[in-house]
Order: structure tokens, then C-alpha cells, then sequence
């Protein structure tokens, strides 16, 4: 049996479709994953502690966007490990170690978390 013509075209399409936005969704996560660590470098060059603390809370706001829109249960540990981070540097240390524990279990072997 002969396959009708529309319906290849229409699933080639589709593909298409899905291709661009999934390339779409992983170059806006690039986008925000670069402005995130872009305002955390900002905030270890800050010279002064209003200008370091708004830096890092920028950075956290963002990637706490990025945890929450993507909610990455599985996965290498690196958004958890940069939240941590951006805890540790407002001295929020509790919350720090909460995310520290998180990454630690999705990369147990990752010695920069350890």
C-alpha cells in the first residue's frame, strides 16, 4: 500500500518544526546560563558589597528560573552546583548546603562539588 503524499509531508514538517524549537528552547537556556554566569563573574569583581550582592542575586534569580522551568531531577548536577554556589557567596549556607547535596547526588563522583 502506497503511503498518502500529505501525510509524509505533513510528518517531515513536523519534524522540522519540533527541530526549531528545540533548537530554539536550548539557545535561550544558553542565553540565560551565559547572562547567569556573566552577573556571578560580575559579583566576585564587585568592589563593593551592594554592587556583589546585587550580582549574585541576579545570578541566582536566574538560575532558580532556569531550576524551576526545567525542574532537571536527572541530569549532571551543574545547575544545583551553580545555585549553591550563588548561596554560598550571599552567605545564605543552609540553603548553599541544600543544593551542594542535590548536585552531589546527581554527580557523586564530580570533585568540584565534593
Amino acid at each position: 500500500m502506497k503511503s498518502h503524499p500529505l501525510v509524509w509531508f505533513g510528518t517531515e514538517n513536523g519534524f522540522i518544526l519540533y527541530s526549531h524549537f528545540f533548537v530554539s528552547q536550548l539557545k535561550r537556556v544558553d542565553e540565560k546560563l551565559n547572562l547567569a554566569s556573566t552577573s556571578y563573574i560580575k559579583g566576585e569583581q564587585a568592589e563593593n558589597i551592594a554592587t556583589r550582592k546585587d550580582a549574585f542575586n541576579e545570578a541566582l534569580a536566574i538560575y532558580k528560573d532556569l531550576d524551576k522551568e526545567y525542574a532537571p531531577t536527572y541530569g549532571n548536577g551543574k545547575l544545583d552546583y551553580n545555585i549553591a554556589n550563588s548561596y554560598f557567596q550571599l552567605e545564605e549556607y543552609p540553603k548553599a548546603i541544600v543544593h551542594y547535596l542535590r548536585a552531589l547526588n546527581l554527580s557523586p563522583r564530580d570533585e568540584n562539588i565534593k
